[in-house]
């Protein structure tokens, strides 16, 4: 028989907040020594490529450190405030699936699951407090993993005292979606505002009040 869906874990960047990558790489790229990369899309390769990131959304790195490893790779000029404004300009809130959480978090409850540094939450949930719909969250530079490592979730589920036989899981990554399914958990690749919407609202509870997560 299958089990009553009680949360739904949800994706922040990709899902619940548009990133632009593009805007804030420009925006540094001009603020650097001319070392390589020399355009935006140099740029996101050298940083996706570099082990930098995964330190630091693993919580190995210190912010400090972070930004120093990154002045040494593109001679960023600027100062540590001004690198960190520039980077949260990435992010934007998708309305319609900000809205539909909303509506959701009446029956469910709803958990934020990211890969994502210090630098970016918890001020992602003061910058648009809209999205802060959640019941809590499970931050990969807390959990010291990132997705789509299976430790990622089974460490989610144990930190925020989840079944996942009670669980769906948005994300926009096909592989974190792959493993959630492993472990148990009903999961939906997003692509499409509307599409993630349906099948999220296929899953609710139905004729459940808000007092009855």
């Amino acid at each position: 028989m299958t089990r009553l869906v009680r949360h739904l874990l949800s994706d922040l960047g990709g899902v619940v907040l548009h990133l632009d990558f593009d805007l804030p790489a420009a925006r540094t790229l001009v603020r650097c020594e001319g070392k390589l990369p020399a355009t935006a899309a140099e740029f996101r390769t050298w940083f996706e490529s570099d082990p930098i990131l995964a330190l630091y959304e693993t919580g190995q790195l210190t912010r400090k450190e972070f930004l120093h490893r990154v002045r040494q790779g593109i001679g960023f000029r600027g100062s540590d405030e001004e690198f960190v404004a520039i980077w949260r300009q990435m992010f934007r809130p998708n309305r319609e699936i900000v809205q539909a959480w909303h509506e959701f978090s009446q029956v469910v409850h709803i958990w934020y699951l990211s890969n994502t540094s210090e630098m970016h939450v918890p001020w992602v949930y003061q910058a648009f407090p809209e999205i802060a719909v959640h019941s809590g969250d499970a931050l990969s530079y807390v959990l010291g993993v990132r997705k789509p490592d299976e430790a990622f979730f089974r460490r989610a589920l144990e930190r925020l005292g989840l079944d996942p036989a009670e669980c769906v899981f948005v994300d926009d990554d096909p592989v974190n979606c792959q493993t959630a399914r492993r472990l148990g958990i009903r999961a939906w690749v997003h692509t499409d505002n509307a599409a993630t919407i349906a099948w999220v609202r296929s899953w609710l509870p139905k004729g459940l009040s808000s007092g009855g997560k």
